[in-house]
This record gives structure tokens, sequence and C-alpha cells, in this order.
């Protein structure tokens, strides 16, 4: 159980960088 919460956790943190990068890349493409 507590793997299974790490890995959703560790999910959850990739996609949150993964969205400030694309973020970032429309800032600097305008």
């Amino acid at each position: 159980m507590r793997h299974t919460f790490g890995s959703v956790f560790f999910n959850h943190l990739l996609c949150m960088s993964h969205r400030q990068v694309t973020h970032s890349l429309k800032i600097s493409s305008h």
C-alpha cells in the first residue's frame, strides 16, 4: 500500500514539473 502511494505521489510530482516546464516553454516562445 505504501509503495502504491509512493508511485502515485511520484507521478504527481512528475506531472507538476512537466506542467511547469510546458508553462515556461510557452512564456519563452512568446
